[in-house]
């Protein structure tokens, strides 16, 4: 013999199937409701994720500060740093035209021998150090002699040579007109950047145009300095624990610093910002689902008020009638709900398929834990209070007046 409860769990299904027109009527609601309010939370933990996600790859130890021209200024910057205990490394980089392929301009970077760490500046909405990792040839920014590194739509350009190492010559002309090239030996090849954004390409007169970024060492310039160069960009690599003193340091002697700290800590802000509107909205959309819910469920209940007239006059009692409502109210919201995850999950799969095709771009998912306790705080409160006070109401259908009037 079956247990109440079960039978009337068994008797609240069967109500369903049995009224699943009007029911239909009111899961539309609730799955459009829950649908948006989950898809809303996700997008934007989602967005978050995908803005900042590069911000929060980078150490937040890291710091990378230029200066240009200025070699003392530089200096001092860097004593200042060695004084904190902070791991530093230096670079020298300098612009020239390679000539010889037509009007192809080039930084050419200047590097310790032996593997070290190589960061770039990225200017995207923030001023991030970027790690330069080769993409193929060498494994590891690991230079020696007259080794070099290329980028990679310069690289394409040569003609895309599979052996490596290959030859390539670089001219370079001094401050005092001098002029010396480079035999240097490239053995592997580096993403491009975002100054090397645009395709090399022939002007109107056939003339082959762009940017090259190569990496090489110290070592090639000989006896040369930083001083006999024209425009000199004088480059310190530096791990600190002690990130934001150190871009103090940068800022008052006027270098250009990029420092993942100083990003993560606007990102940080940023983050912050978006989890109170988010959760702002989130009580809006709840007061607009609470209305259509509530709406919703009348309509449901007004149109069984003779099937609860007889039932009681048939000597159901009014806690019978409360739970058999309660049972069908928690039913239909728990497969809503259900329902409403899985439409939130294609549709979000639909705009990570679009992101992909359209732009190239490897967009994550995420639902964050706030995001989700909001969305089941929501689910679970307005469940079990519609649930409720449609039962409530069933109990004061006046029974006598709706049997009269069938």
């Amino acid at each position: 013999m079956q247990h109440k409860p079960f039978r009337a769990t068994a008797h609240a299904a069967r109500m369903l199937l049995r009224n699943r027109k009007s029911y239909a009527l009111l899961s539309v609601t609730i799955i459009l409701s829950f649908s948006v309010l989950l898809c809303y939370l996700s997008f934007v933990d989602s967005k978050t994720y995908n803005d900042y996600k590069e911000v929060f790859a980078v150490p937040r130890n890291v710091v990378l500060a230029e200066k240009q021209g200025d070699r003392a200024v530089f200096d001092a910057f860097v004593t200042m740093a060695k004084d904190t205990g902070a791991e530093v490394c230096t670079y020298l980089s300098a612009s020239t035209k390679l000539t010889q392929y037509g009007e192809i301009s080039s930084c050419i970077t200047f590097l310790p021998e032996g593997n070290r760490p190589v960061y770039r500046a990225i200017p995207r909405k923030y001023n991030l150090p970027e790690p330069v990792t080769p993409s193929y040839g060498c494994t590891e920014m690991s230079l020696h002699g007259n080794e070099a590194i290329i980028n990679e739509k310069f690289y394409r350009t040569l003609g895309s040579p599979q052996v490596f190492p290959f030859a390539l010559d670089v001219p370079f002309h001094w401050e005092d007109g001098s002029f010396t090239s480079f035999h240097l030996s490239v053995v592997g090849v580096c993403p491009d950047t975002v100054f090397e954004c645009d395709e090399f390409r022939r002007d109107a007169q056939g003339i082959m145009c762009g940017f090259a970024q190569i990496y090489t060492t110290l070592h090639v310039l000989g006896t040369h300095t930083g001083a006999d160069m024209a425009l000199p960009t004088y480059t310190a690599w530096l791990c600190s624990d002690q990130p934001q003193k150190i871009v103090g340091f940068g800022e008052k002697l006027d270098l250009t610093v990029a420092a993942a700290c100083t990003a993560q800590n606007e990102a940080t802000a940023e983050i912050r910002t978006h989890k109170a509107t988010k959760a702002l909205l989130s009580i809006g959309l709840l007061f607009l689902l609470g209305i259509n819910l509530y709406s919703s469920f009348a309509n449901a209940l007004s149109e069984r008020k003779f099937e609860i007239g007889v039932k009681r006059a048939l000597g159901a009692s009014a806690w019978s009638i409360v739970f058999q409502f309660l049972t069908e109210g928690i039913l239909v919201m728990t497969a809503n709900l259900l329902i409403s995850v899985g439409v939130s999950a294609n549709i979000l799969i639909g705009y990570k398929i679009y992101q992909k095709i359209a732009k190239n771009t490897q967009w994550t998912i995420i639902l964050s834990g706030d995001s989700a306790a909001m969305f089941l705080t929501c689910a679970v409160s307005l469940t079990l209070v519609f649930s409720l006070v449609f039962a409530y109401r069933s109990t004061k259908v006046l029974i006598a007046k709706h049997l009269r009037a069938e």
